[in-house]
């Protein structure tokens, strides 16, 4: 029976249906590993089985997970699985460390950032997932979670944000608030380009700036917001392309220069410039591709825009 139950407990942790307990009291045994890779655990007959269930799990451990040190103590993880199998009283005692976990965590905000040609995944304190886009970063407010769930996005992210009647989420651009309940959406706010973009996949958004609301958008409705002149414009997207980059993928319709080179940074690592005023006034409509050489995609670009381009250093490309 107590075998039984750890099974499943384990199963639920990799198939991301376990509440925030049981994955606690997963996170306790694999963190056992470290001290006693030959200890006997309940629901696991062999050394090879238990072997595999740790690669299961640690493929699924988000990139930005800490150890907590109060819970390395031996005592502890040997009363918290043992109390859980048994069914005796753990819900009580995991869900107020876990309370106290998450509460720990919003002493101070947190900050996650992307380099070139990175793009992480990250699993907040609520269920939410983000992935974040190359070049970017999220800024966690202090007290996010207690009325509000609040963060600061530079760069672009992908939202999928678990439901909360009672705390909305909000993305805070600086420019404009992004405010839901729990949907999907995309944010693209790079401070170089001239244009926020919003685009729902799922769900409801609603968009302010500091003084009105400019849009309430539902799938497959985006919003491109002016830095500089403050217009907005609603239009209709395909919500299947609103996060394609995830998957190493960019569909560029009518994009501007600036957004190219953007992309062309995010993915390749490459810093297109040019003062050619063809090439900057020009509407871009082309897929970019992670697995495609970036000669290949150069070679792609010239012959549309019937230019040229040298390279200076490892990552200058001028277009002339």
């Amino acid at each position: 029976m107590e075998d039984s139950y750890f099974k499943r407990l384990i199963k639920k942790y990799n198939n991301d249906t376990a509440n925030a307990a049981e994955r606690f009291v997963v996170d306790l045994w694999y963190d056992s590993f470290d001290r006693d890779p030959e200890g006997k655990l309940p629901g696991v007959s062999s050394k090879e089985e238990k072997e595999s269930t740790r690669l299961r799990i640690l493929n699924r451990i988000d990139w930005q997970k800490t150890k907590l040190p109060w819970y390395r103590s031996t005592w502890i993880q040997i009363a918290a699985i043992g109390l859980l199998v048994s069914g005796v009283a753990v819900p009580f005692f995991i869900q107020n460390t876990s309370r106290q976990t998450l509460q720990a965590k919003r002493l101070a905000p947190v900050i996650y950032s992307t380099g070139q040609k990175e793009i992480k995944r990250i699993l907040l304190t609520d269920s939410t997932v983000i992935w974040l886009n190359a070049n970017s970063s999220i800024s966690i407010a202090e007290n996010f979670g207690k009325t509000e769930r609040k963060l600061f996005l530079k760069g672009e992210a992908n939202f999928e944000v678990h439901r909360d009647t009672l705390r909305p989420f909000i993305v805070d651009t600086r420019k404009i608030k992004v405010k839901v309940l729990g949907t999907a959406f995309n944010v693209r706010a790079y401070q170089q380009l001239n244009e926020i973009k919003v685009r729902v996949s799922r769900g409801k958004v609603k968009v302010n700036d500091e003084i009105r609301e400019l849009a309430l958008l539902t799938k497959g409705k985006g919003l491109i917001y002016n830095r500089v002149t403050g217009d907005t414009k609603v239009e209709d997207v395909i919500p299947t392309n609103t996060s394609t980059w995830i998957d190493g993928k960019v569909v560029l319709v009518k994009a501007s220069f600036q957004e190219l080179a953007q992309d062309m940074l995010n993915m390749y690592g490459l810093k297109l410039s040019t003062t050619d005023k063809q090439v900057r006034s020009f509407r871009y409509n082309v897929t970019l591709h992670a697995n495609q050489s970036q000669q290949k995609v150069l070679k792609l670009l010239m012959t549309m825009l019937n230019k040229n381009y040298k390279q200076e250093g490892e990552h200058e490309i001028i277009i002339y």
